[in-house]
């Protein structure tokens, strides 16, 4: 072809060749420009201390002016970090491209090119023999605290990282933990529980107790929460909404170290299975984002709030690691703006109470005696160490926690159709009743009930998940071995050999927090209030009244303090003074 089309033709070949040129070239004048931004960011990084923990997330430690602050390096606090660093000494913006590759490189050099690994913290933390609290203040200072010192710690020493959400723990302002009690309704016998999760919840290590807040509408039980979790674990957003699923569990754990759940409206068996973990430091396992077979494990522990109107603690496991507390209805009612000034003028005294239960803690918990341990062994003895300091004996909290675990447990086997059913077949067959898993389904699942275990394995495991509540309210359900017909199942009446005390387990009368009927001999009447005392006149009808023989079979009782009639209570068990059941001992249920 020629002419003046062919020409035309060739112009618009030659023009088009020339834009992809110039195209390219603006694309690698993008590149170049953006890999040059990306280099500036990986130096700025580069300048900073690079590291991973033990888990091998990468972190970096920047100096903010006179004090240092740490950040994992996949976190929005290092973009804004890097962003803001390369802002202030190029006076322009970073692209997003640019950042990320960045803190890619940054990361991979913090986790495979260097070989530092130091452990970093939530809110509270361990290092030789002190333990560490992050105050939350500007200047990322902490509370270190030994057996006999709290100090205030600017080095790092302990490292910390801190969620976007997190505040300031209270200033200390002398010591007075009694001031909470005006904000939470809670009755005397049960606030040694509430104590002793603060003490505990700051404990820098699992296990963690789960605090239950229990009781009808209208009892303050969001305010409660609200201050507990500001007194441990201050929030800009305290309370959260119940999780829809574990995902949601692990993502709050991972920025909070108090779990705060409003208003739960029951508490369905993942969760409680997912609280269990959480309390006791076991593994979550969620699958990674934007992957179908990458699984994250994660090991967590944490201490965890919860309150609503239902009965929260129907498993028996979460009930074993459970302080239940029942509020009480409010008869003067307060606004909350009244509510938050009471706790501002409150909140230094009670924050420099629990700062030093916590050194007494340190100082005490490897020494006290708490007689027969509790499931929550390791947090029981802990809390008991750390009373003094919060208003209370350490008897007081084992007390309570004892009873709190008994009603707790109780709890769930009346919220179990399984538990309900085995108790009636019991109290039908007082002699006891044996036979397989499939027959036990038979006599006992009700007709058209949907949630009653549709099989004998099914049964079985809820039988097992119900044996420590089934002890505990007197009756032992055994699994044997599978055999040819099945599994056997023997259930009956525990009737442990009785020593003139209750015949529940380990209650041999030597524990400090046990409870039982107060039986007052007249010669112990007597030697408490001597005849013609002002307390207790002579009694002239029994002045004849010979002397009880020895009893050759039964060692002496030693002699008591003025504690009740409880068995042991001579003050040799741990805590001088014995049980302080002076008042209490007016029944035979022992509180396990």
């Amino acid at each position: 072809m020629s002419g003046p089309e062919s020409y035309i033709d060739d112009l618009e070949s030659r023009a088009e060749r020339d834009l992809e040129r110039v195209s390219k070239a603006n694309d690698r004048g993008e590149h170049e420009k953006r890999k040059g931004i990306a280099q500036q960011l990986i130096e700025i990084g580069a300048e900073q201390h690079l590291f991973a923990d033990e888990d091998g997330v990468g972190y970096v430690q920047v100096r903010a002016g006179a004090h240092k602050e740490v950040y994992p390096i996949e976190s929005q606090q290092t973009r804004d970090w890097l962003a803001a660093e390369f802002f202030r000494r190029e006076e322009k913006g970073a692209n997003r491209n640019a950042v990320a590759d960045a803190i890619a490189t940054l990361n991979a050099s913090a986790k495979f090119g260097r070989s530092d690994t130091r452990a970093v913290h939530l809110r509270t933390g361990a290092s030789g023999n002190a333990m560490f609290i992050d105050t939350g203040d500007k200047v990322w200072s902490a509370w270190k605290i030994t057996a006999s010192s709290i100090d205030r710690d600017h080095q790092a020493e302990c490292l910390f990282r801190r969620s976007p959400k997190s505040l300031a723990l209270p200033e200390p302002d002398g010591a007075d933990f009694s001031s909470i009690w005006d904000l939470i309704p809670c009755r005397p016998e049960q606030q040694p529980l509430i104590a002793a999760y603060v003490a505990g919840a700051l404990r820098p290590r699992s296990p963690y107790p789960v605090l239950l807040f229990t009781s009808e509408q209208g009892t303050g039980k969001s305010e409660a929460t609200r201050r507990v979790k500001s007194i441990t674990d201050p929030s800009a957003v305290p309370l959260r909404s119940p999780p829809r699923e574990e995902r949601d569990l692990c993502v709050a754990a991972l920025n909070s170290h108090v779990l705060a759940y409003d208003n739960l409206s029951g508490c369905p068996a993942w969760l409680s299975d997912g609280i269990c973990r959480l309390a006791t430091g076991g593994g979550i396992a969620a699958r990674q984002l934007f992957t179908d077979t990458t699984e994250v494990l994660l090991q967590i522990a944490r201490p965890i709030i919860l309150n609503g109107i239902d009965d929260l603690a129907s498993r028996p496991d979460l009930a074993e690691r459970s302080l239940l507390v029942e509020l009480m209805p409010i008869s003067n009612r307060r606004t909350e703006a009244d509510l938050r000034r009471a706790y501002e003028r409150s909140a230094g005294r009670i924050f420099g109470a629990v700062l030093e239960s916590l050194r007494l803690a340190m100082r005490d918990a490897k020494s006290i005696d708490i007689g027969q341990k509790p499931r929550m062994a390791d947090f029981a003895t802990w809390a008991a160490a750390a009373m003094p300091a919060l208003g209370f004996a350490a008897a007081d909290f084992l007390t309570a926690y004892r009873a709190s675990i008994r009603s707790a447990t109780l709890g769930a086997i009346e919220s179990s159709p399984v538990a309900i059913a085995v108790i009636e077949l019991s109290e039908r067959n007082l002699a006891g009743w044996q036979g397989t898993v499939g027959e036990l389904l038979t006599a006992i699942k009700p007709d058209h009930d949907r949630t009653f275990p549709s099989t004998p394995e099914k049964l079985s495991n809820a039988l097992r998940r119900l044996a420590p509540a089934f002890r505990q309210s007197g009756l032992s359900v055994d699994l044997s071995e599978r055999g040819s017909r099945g599994r056997l199942v023997t259930i009956q009446k525990i009737r442990a050999a009785n020593d003139g005390r209750d015949g529940y387990d380990g209650c041999d009368g030597s524990s400090p927090f046990h409870k039982r009927k107060k039986v007052v001999e007249d010669e112990e009447e007597s030697s408490l209030h001597p005849p013609g005392s002002a307390a207790q006149p002579a009694q002239p009808a029994q002045p004849a009244q010979p002397a009880q023989p020895a009893q050759p079979a039964q060692p002496a009782q030693p002699a008591r303090t003025g504690n009740g009639g409880c068995v042991g209570c001579d003050g040799s068990d741990g805590f001088p003074g014995g049980c302080n059941v002076e008042t209490e001992c007016e029944t035979d249920e022992v509180l396990l």
